[in-house]
């Protein structure tokens, strides 16, 4: 990506309008952080003296600040700042048309350039109030029948603004962890059986919309294991999976993969009480076999080769 330089435009300086390549630092640095990307230029190639400079505090604080040393025609500098009213003053004299600079915000949009030719007098030049809401990413959610546990993962946003994570179940908050959480295992136990949707949102001390970042799955009322006279085999399968039952009268089989997703499954009663069930469609892998005798619900795992 190429971005053409307007600095200073009309000085006619052989220098002006160069082409300039802001590849790296728009790309690595675009939506990561309350980033702002600070372009300097010097086309008559004189550079700052050591005594000027441009200060940033963020509601009064100070954030350091940063110079264009001599001899250096070009300089881009990335900084983090937390959300507020962030101010920009130059120190050291007034600025010559020839020393100019552009900011950049953290989504990559031009929010200051210098004037040209009227330069820039000590004191503040600019303010700006930054909110930077950022989204987590690489959210992920898993259901495990026979740990009664649902598990959240994700990437956290990289804000010094940030405050933690809500966690939602049913559009219910069930919790809040810290910044520095990546992981999140709900317990399951006791859960009425039916539909579930879970939420997690990044909290900031500001009013952020992001679009919701969810899993869903179905959650069964009780989970019991085999010690009741069902037997499964052969484990691991390959193209059919037989379940033998003497004591119980299954009413109904479902198969999940270990992300809690239903696969359709093709049943086959026996007057001998097996049920034979077609699983050559399954990619390899492990699953879950669901079965109700109408008032229990049993869950077995298998391997499909």
């Amino acid at each position: 990506m190429y971005a053409q330089n307007p600095f200073c435009d009309n000085k006619g300086n052989s220098n002006a309008g160069k082409l300039m390549n802001f590849t790296s630092n728009i790309l690595s640095n675009k939506g990561e952080g309350c980033s702002f990307r600070f372009v300097l230029w010097d086309p008559a190639n004189f550079g700052w003296a050591s005594y000027t400079r441009i200060e940033i505090t963020v509601d009064g604080v100070d954030y350091g600040s940063f110079t264009l040393p001599w001899g250096t025609p070009s300089d881009e500098v990335i900084k983090l700042l937390p959300s507020g009213e962030v101010q920009f003053s130059w120190v050291g004299g007034f600025n010559h048309a020839t020393n100019c600079f552009e900011f950049y915000n953290s989504s990559n949009e031009l929010i200051y350039e210098s004037p040209w030719p009227y330069g820039i007098p000590d004191g503040v030049f600019f303010t700006y109030q930054n909110e930077c809401c950022l989204p987590l990413t690489g959210f992920e959610g898993t259901y495990i029948p026979e740990a009664n546990q649902v598990n959240l993962s994700w990437t956290a946003p990289k804000s010094v603004d940030l405050k933690g994570f809500d966690i939602y179940r049913n559009n219910m908050l069930i919790d809040h962890v810290a910044p520095t959480t990546k992981f999140y295992y709900d317990n399951t136990a006791g859960l009425p059986e039916g539909d579930y949707k879970y939420c997690v949102l990044p909290v900031y001390p500001f009013s952020c919309t992001f679009e919701e970042e969810c899993y869903e799955t179905f959650i069964p009322n009780s989970i019991n294991n085999y010690s009741s006279g069902i037997r499964i085999y052969p484990n691991p399968a390959n193209r059919e999976l037989n379940i033998e039952s003497k004591a119980l009268s299954i009413e109904s089989v479902e198969i999940y993969d270990v992300y809690g997703r239903k696969h359709e499954s093709r049943k086959h009663e026996s007057t001998s009480g097996i049920i034979v069930l077609n699983i050559s469609f399954l990619a390899h892998g492990v699953y879950f076999v669901r079965l109700t005798d109408g008032q229990n619900y049993y869950i077995q795992r298998f391997i499909k080769y």
